[in-house]
This record gives structure tokens, C-alpha cells and sequence, in this order.
């Protein structure tokens, strides 16, 4: 488990590990986050062609239909409400 305190750093934590040739099993990320949104994170690992293999879950305690609509059609292979 590698922890990132916002976007901008879970960014910067996948682009090290894969110059280290690390390997991740899945990106798990709120929507609400500082820097870079958990939205805009899925869009790049969903994106990128050295991510695209990723499952991203994204999470929410906000219940905001039009937000897990967008993480849904957006690429994420789940999503979970937060208590």
C-alpha cells in the first residue's frame, strides 16, 4: 500500500514507480482531493498507455449522482460510497 497525500502526488508516485519498473494493482482515489481531483487522476491513469491496465476505484462520501456517473463513464472499475 502506497499512500499519496493528494492528486498531484499519487501522480508523481505511479510515474516513479513505473521508471523503477514497479508494478501497481489498482488505484484507489476520492473524488475530492487537492491539486488534482480523484476525477481528473482517473483520467489520466485511464488515459495513460502505461496505466491503462489499472483498475481505478474511485470513492465518495459525497453521494453526488452526476459525480459517480462521471467516475463510471469515465473509466473506473468500481465505486464506493464512504460512510
Amino acid at each position: 500500500v502506497v499512500e499519496a497525500a493528494n492528486g498531484a502526488e499519487a501522480l508523481r508516485v505511479l510515474e516513479d514507480e513505473a521508471e523503477r519498473s514497479g508494478e501497481f494493482d489498482l488505484v484507489l482515489t476520492d473524488i475530492l482531493m487537492p491539486e488534482v481531483s480523484g476525477l481528473e487522476l482517473l483520467s489520466k491513469v485511464v488515459g495513460g498507455d502505461q496505466w491503462e491496465h489499472l483498475p481505478v476505484i474511485v470513492m465518495s462520501a459525497a453521494e453526488n449522482q452526476q459525480k459517480i456517473s462521471q467516475a463510471m463513464n469515465g473509466g473506473a472499475a468500481e465505486f464506493l460510497p464512504k460512510p
